[in-house]
């Protein structure tokens, strides 16, 4: 009888210790890179689980291609080698009932406005294909390939009614708990839409506009990886890149008007050793947290450029910042390092539900007295 007792009482002890946790997002950002076929998916989750991890950023668009069964855009090359060939299953479904599975909620990352990437162009029924006129321009022209991503116009009316049909066709066909946006921004200050439409606010608002009509499209909460700085209002050296300034995102103004749910920033740089320091993660998350418009903040960091002591600061300093969660990228960063079982043992050692989203979910009106 005293074993059983005894045992009783170690196990209270453990649910009041879970129940004591305060609730935060911890997500992974799992790229498409990361995965092509059933049994990649299903490692992964188990990782993401083993890690007391409880959500899942999982990337199904990179380049207006699916890694999904679209009926508006080709499966992606990274699946089978060819562009728009079937996988011969449907990961992103695979993927939503393995994370249901291990208790993990899993938001479809879409990447908004990069087109297409290389020097190589697309073939077939790419949407690059289709409409070449979709692309972004700078010094008056459309945007050129290189080695990196080209970018369709966000504010081309056109690629606008296509961003917005292929989220709200994820969000009602799968059973994704929320849609996670990525490049949702122009790629540089020196670029605008094939209209000819220059001024900075102009565009501002036209991705706003866009964030807002998605938002009102789907019944998921929206959230959006934004950049690590909004505006320079440190007096750190020239130089620094702004998301309102350099890429036109304004992403607060989203967080403002009820448009976004939660900002994910990606603060890739690790607590300086003195706060305030040019690009101190502490100084940027807690700016983020104190600008979020009573809407939710994940707090995005690098696993791939920090030591494990750093990304345990930045876990540290995002919870001092009253973050509502935090986002690690990425999932092959934290396998290949090792890191998915110390999560476990360190900073996530007790699970966590993620926060609600009270907007959401209001509770019902108080019957009147």
């Amino acid at each position: 009888m005293n074993i059983l007792l005894a045992i009783s009482f170690l196990t209270s002890l453990a649910v009041a210790a879970e129940a004591d946790v305060t609730p935060e997002v911890r997500a992974i950002w799992v790229t498409r890179w990361s995965y092509k076929t059933a049994a990649d998916i299903d490692a992964i989750l188990d990782d993401c689980q083993e890690s007391n991890a409880n959500t899942v950023l999982w990337q199904i668009r990179g380049r207006f291609d699916a890694f999904y069964d679209s009926p508006y855009e080709p499966w992606a090359q990274e699946l089978t080698g060819t562009l728009g060939q079937h996988p011969g299953f449907d990961p992103l479904a695979h993927a939503i009932d393995g994370a249901k599975a291990r208790d993990l909620e899993l938001h479809a990352w879409m990447n908004a406005y990069p087109i297409w990437s290389g020097h190589v162009p697309p073939a077939g029924d790419h949407p690059l294909v289709a409409h070449p006129d979709w692309l972004v321009h700078q010094d008056k022209k459309p945007m050129k390939a290189n080695d990196h991503y080209v970018f369709a116009a966000p504010g081309h009316p056109e690629v606008k009614a296509h961003l917005i049909k292929v989220v709200t066709d994820v969000a009602r066909r799968y059973d994704v708990d929320g849609i996670h946006l990525d490049y949702i921004r122009y790629p540089g200050l020196e670029y605008s839409d094939p209209d000819g439409a220059t001024t900075p606010d102009t565009r501002r608002k036209r991705i706003g506009e866009t964030v807002a009509e998605i938002q009102q499209k789907i019944d998921q909460p929206l959230t959006a990886a934004v950049w690590g700085i909004y505006e320079n209002s440190f007096g750190w050296q020239p130089g620094v890149s702004q998301g309102n300034h350099s890429y036109h995102q304004d992403a607060r103004s989203w967080l403002a008007s009820g448009a976004l749910d939660a900002a994910v920033p990606m603060i890739y740089w690790p607590v300086a050793e003195t706060r305030g320091a040019r690009l101190d993660f502490a100084t940027l998350a807690a700016d983020h947290a104190a600008n979020s418009s009573d809407r939710h903040v994940w707090a995005g960091m690098n696993a791939d450029t920090m030591t494990w002591p750093q990304l345990v600061d930045c876990i540290k300093a995002a919870r001092e910042a009253k973050s509502e969660g935090v986002a690690i990228f990425e999932y092959r960063a934290l396998r290949d390092k090792g890191w998915i079982s110390k999560l476990a043992q360190g900073p996530f050692a007790q699970k966590a539900e993620p926060p609600t989203m009270e907007w959401l979910n209001p509770p019902p009106d108080t019957p009147e007295q």
